[in-house]
């Protein structure tokens, strides 16, 4: 059935840089996420979601940094931005920010993403975490989650191309963090990555990094950690036209989207439009 398309999954590659020393491994490793969106690009669901009568609702993350003028609040805004976005993560919550009181800068909703898996009781190697952008996902327009549900959960048939997909998303930042406990010094490790719009590659999957070793032991190759490959049977999104959507000659960052389509492009495969 030509309708019965999956879902977009986006996708998140990390490495344990530690992976080849003895006890280098990530105890009770975890992953939350969270997607920052301006509120008046947030889905109505979103917005309906915020309780305006809670506490946590309005935050002046201007105001928790004292003695800085207004001409470089912007500047570290990413820095509160990023600490809220955990808490938030953690919470499982919606929670709309103000970034000062003028507004220069709009006010921003933060929402937690669903990574699956998003634990990892002995991270060693490689980590790759997937949400599934269905019709709960905060990623997507109150139009695209709209067509979902109205197509009982899969994925709509004119969406199911690169430029349909990008016209669906709907952020401004997605922000990953890691924690856990090293293997070696029983201390806490933490990490994160803020993925901006321009850093979602549409139609593409991640290059192998594990390989054998001539001594037979499994390795990871950390200098392709950031390589992709158009996926299979075509539909990607030209990488240049990717690239400029947002500043030209920025270092490609690595997620990845990909809808799979049945049968539509001949040879009974599938279709991996990704990003």
């Amino acid at each position: 059935d030509k309708n019965r398309i999956p879902c977009p999954v986006l996708e998140f590659r990390i490495i344990n840089l530690q992976n080849s020393v003895s006890g280098g491994e990530i105890i009770d490793a975890s992953l939350n996420c969270v997607a920052s969106i301006e509120d008046k690009r947030a889905s109505l669901a979103i917005r309906e979601s915020i309780n305006p009568h809670s506490p946590h609702r309005r935050r002046n993350v201007s105001g928790s940094l004292p003695g800085v003028s207004q001409s470089t609040v912007n500047n570290n805004i990413a820095v509160s931005a990023a600490s809220d976005a955990q808490v938030i993560a953690q919470a499982g919550l919606n929670q709309a920010i103000d970034e000062g009181s003028c507004h220069l800068v709009p006010r921003r909703i933060f929402s937690k993403i669903e990574l699956d898996p998003d634990q990892m009781p002995f991270f060693k190697r490689v980590w790759i975490a997937r949400h599934v952008m269905d019709e709960n996902s905060p990623l997507l327009t109150h139009k695209a989650r709209h067509l979902i549900k109205k197509n009982r959960g899969y994925w709509p048939q004119k969406l199911n191309n690169h430029v349909a997909v990008r016209k669906s998303l709907r952020f401004q930042q997605i922000i990953v963090n890691l924690s856990g406990t090293s293997n070696i010094t029983a201390t806490d490790v933490y990490s994160q990555k803020i993925y901006d719009f321009v850093d979602i590659n549409i139609g593409y999957k991640f290059a192998k990094v594990l390989f054998r070793g001539d001594d037979g032991s499994l390795n990871v190759d950390s200098e392709v950690l950031n390589d992709i490959l158009e996926q299979d049977n075509g539909g990607a999104e030209p990488f240049l036209q990717r690239a400029c959507i947002g500043d030209c000659g920025r270092e490609s960052l690595v997620s990845s989207i990909r809808v799979e389509e049945t049968k539509k492009w001949g040879g009974g495969g599938t279709k991996e439009i990704g990003g």
